[in-house]
């Protein structure tokens, strides 16, 4: 009896050991799954940060390289203005510059916002653009050019200093006058220069008849008409100076202000 008791107490013992072995085991198993998982965990948060990092590095780089093709599109730019600047004060023009016009391997445009008294210069390098604006007060022509009258020719050669004729008023004197062009054809102009494009004078060339007139003390002589009729033909076209205008419009005194719009 008492051998039997032993027994199933040897048998129970040893399925005992036999449960725990098996749950030991399955404890190791589940910790090793465990530790491959925060193992996948750590890997993917350490991808991630890494494609992070090189995404930003690679965003920075082309950042850097653009900010040189911008620094070339906003020269381009600038330039675009300086030319629109100089076409509105030193020709009276709008402004505008239709584009685009080549500036190296950049370009421009200047184009006037819709509606309003500001102008947009585009510069463009590559693909890279970049815009100025600005507001163009435009003078009136008449502040900018305007033209004049040439100065009249002057009679030249000469009645014979008082060659004897023989009948008072006739027209038998061989010597006459002739119209020569003046020196200069415009007169000067403060802060103006002539257009030569626009300017243009000549003499009528027409000749002033010597008339046989009485001298006094029966003396009859060849002497020029009352008045010689030398007269030019064409006109002076002044444009004010970059800076300058022509704010009172006395074309005597030229371009008298460097200040727009006019005081």
């Amino acid at each position: 009896m008492k051998y039997e008791e032993t027994k199933k107490s040897t048998k129970y013992e040893a399925r005992r050991n036999k449960k725990s072995s098996i749950l030991q085991t399955s404890d190791f198993t589940l910790q090793k799954g465990v530790s491959l998982y925060l193992a996948l965990i750590i890997m993917f948060i350490l991808i991630a940060i890494g494609l992070g990092v090189s995404l930003i590095i690679v965003s920075q780089m082309k950042m850097m390289k653009g900010m040189g093709d911008s620094v070339v599109a906003l020269y381009a730019a600038d330039t675009g203005i300086e030319n629109s600047l100089y076409n509105s004060r030193r020709k009276g023009e709008t402004g505008e510059i239709p584009g685009p016009v080549p500036l190296g391997d950049a370009d421009y445009s200047v184009t006037q916002v819709t509606g309003e008294d500001r102008w947009r210069s585009v510069g463009t390098f590559k693909q890279v653009k970049r815009a100025i604006e600005i507001t163009i007060p435009v003078p009136p022509p008449e502040l900018i050019t305007w033209t004049e009258s040439c100065n009249d020719p002057k009679p030249g050669g000469s009645c014979g200093g008082g060659t004897q004729c023989v009948v008072d008023g006739t027209n038998d004197c061989t010597i006459a006058y002739f119209c020569t062009p003046p020196s200069p054809w415009c007169p000067d102009r403060d802060n103006a220069t002539l257009d030569p494009e626009k300017t243009y004078c000549s003499s009528n060339e027409t000749n002033v008849p010597c008339l046989c007139k009485d001298l006094g003390g029966g003396f009859y002589g060849c002497v020029h008409a009352a008045a010689p009729a030398c007269v030019s033909t064409g006109q002076c076209t002044y444009e004010c100076e970059p800076g300058y205008f022509n704010c009172n419009n006395i074309q005597s005194d030229g371009c008298e202000s460097s200040t727009y719009p006019c005081p």
